[in-house]
């Protein structure tokens, strides 16, 4: 509830009401005051309010951006070959072929974006 508070001036310090209930307190904070929430992107989009999410600078952070090129390379082969094993192909009787897809996370429990990036990390560390 902090973030919702309007912060008060009193020289050169920042006061923020705190509290607890019915108790509240006022609170110096410091000029250097950071705030960092992590969360899961869907989440953070799906269910925080937006004032909320006007109110902090947003950074993606994804496990892609930690990979070396050659595990990178390694990553899109094994997206590949999950693309491929999801895929499904099913005849027509008014066309010769067609594909479907089923998802990711059907076929593999727990399966996300970053997900291959994650396997890559653990089995082959720089």
């Amino acid at each position: 509830d902090m973030l919702n508070q309007n912060f008060v001036t009193l020289g050169s310090d920042y006061y923020v009401d705190l509290g607890l209930g019915t108790h509240r307190v006022k609170c110096r904070v410091n000029r250097k005051f950071k705030l960092i929430v992590i969360e899961d992107k869907n989440i953070v989009y799906e269910t925080y309010p937006a004032p909320l999410l006007n109110r902090l600078e947003k950074h993606c952070l994804e496990m892609e951006t930690v990979l070396s090129e050659d595990q990178k390379k390694i990553s899109n082969k094994v997206k590949q070959w999950v693309k491929d094993f999801i895929e499904i192909k099913k005849l027509s009787s008014h066309s010769s072929r067609f594909k479907t897809f089923c998802a990711a996370s059907d076929a593999f429990i727990g399966f996300s974006e970053d997900t291959c990036a994650a396997i890559i990390l653990q089995k082959m560390p720089e």
